[in-house]
């Protein structure tokens, strides 16, 4: 799966910018502030539907422009070239493919993308929700129904949410808001089970080649495993209708709804879960370094590369913003020997010119240009 030609009109600070990138690897050098993120951030925008910095379009949008546009022609297993295009104008979204109007899910099946950022560095040290966040990515990109499902729950999770902080305000009653909340209660429980089902089968697959990708990148036999928890419970679960009766009773605790009507929020749902990374045996957050913490990444993102080439054939592209700065020599030694050696298309951001590797292509990004150096 590579991109052979790439445009982007009014995307954050990006101006006019056409690009026709090598089949390989791409290096977009600049200052800070200049679009190097941005770029790669387009990038995944057309692959997703989704930045991997912001929740609001809103923010992707120029400063007196009432949208942008996306283009890129990509080629596949078949070398078959294919049109893309994404308009986002005012509050609305089109997308073609081969300039017919297509939906959302079959425009994001088209073009797959790893992204690979400072964010992902610090995910494991951080909150719950950056570590959802890394799973949620990955299952997004891998699984139609992941994808949908993820769609699903957040808007079952809004309406409600929407609905408690009613109640909570006393814009309904007590007895309205539960018949509201009892009629919401099968979509919810039914996609919040398929998103953590998902999650689940994920990690279990995906963990095994970290561990041994892990062991490569330290060379000192360190394992890694997973827990996935609610609360303090750990998720032994693994057939949906299991999940589903766990989320139905945590859900239905005489506790825990009087909670969520006190707190005028949902408390119970994928969107309250936890991943730990265990770090031979040891919670990552607490006894890894930073150094460790790193490697733990750097291992997971590779393994999620190959894995992705296991499941659809052909490698997804490779979106590196801004991250060999931030390893040690060893680990970057060894990201950029996965590079030269795998047939990924790769878009690498940097600001020091040495990380630079023989047979890319090179482009120098300023003040929102992106021009071939």
């Amino acid at each position: 799966m590579r991109v052979s030609k790439f445009r982007v009109r009014q995307f954050r600070n990006l101006q006019n910018v056409e690009v026709s990138p090598s089949r390989i690897l791409n290096i977009l050098v600049g200052d800070n502030g200049q679009g190097k993120t941005s770029f790669i951030e387009a990038l995944y925008y057309l692959s997703t539907l989704q930045s991997f910095r912001t929740n609001k379009t809103s923010d992707l949008i120029q400063k007196n422009q009432g949208g942008f546009l996306l283009e890129a022609e990509v080629s596949g297993k078949s070398n078959l070239n294919t049109d893309l295009s994404l308009r986002i104008e005012s509050k609305t979204r089109k997308a073609f493919i081969n300039h017919k109007p297509v939906t959302g899910a079959k425009f994001t099946a088209q073009l797959r993308a790893v992204v690979f950022s400072p964010e992902s560095l610090s995910s494991i040290k951080a909150g719950p929700e950056s570590r959802r966040a890394l799973i949620d990515q990955a299952t997004y990109q891998l699984s139609e129904r992941s994808s949908y499902a993820q769609r699903a729950y957040t808007k079952a999770l809004r309406q409600r949410n929407a609905c408690l902080r009613q109640v909570k305000s006393a814009e309904l009653t007590p007895a309205i808001g539960e018949d509201i909340l009892s009629s919401l209660e099968g979509a919810f429980l039914e996609t919040g089970a398929e998103v953590t089902e998902e999650r689940l089968c994920f990690l279990d697959q995906i963990f095994p080649k970290i561990d041994h990708i892990l062991e490569k990148i330290t060379g000192v036999g360190d394992r890694l495993k997973f827990t996935y928890r609610s609360g303090q419970e750990p998720w032994i679960e693994r057939e949906k209708h299991q999940i589903l009766y766990r989320l139905r009773s945590e859900l239905n605790s005489s506790d825990r709804r009087k909670a969520e009507r006190t707190a005028g929020i949902t408390l119970t749902g994928p969107h309250r879960h936890d991943i730990s990374f265990l770090f031979n045996e040891n919670d990552s957050r607490i006894f890894c370094s930073q150094g460790q913490q790193r490697a733990v990444i750097l291992a997971f993102k590779i393994a999620e590369i190959v894995y992705h080439s296991e499941v659809f054939g052909s490698f997804p592209l490779l979106l590196l913003d801004d991250v060999l700065s931030e390893f040690d020599e060893h680990k970057r030694r060894y990201l950029l020997e996965f590079l030269k050696n795998n047939e990924a298309q790769t878009f690498l951001t940097t600001t020091d010119q040495t990380h630079l590797l023989e047979e890319s292509r090179v482009f120098q990004v300023e003040a929102g240009r992106v021009n071939l150096k």
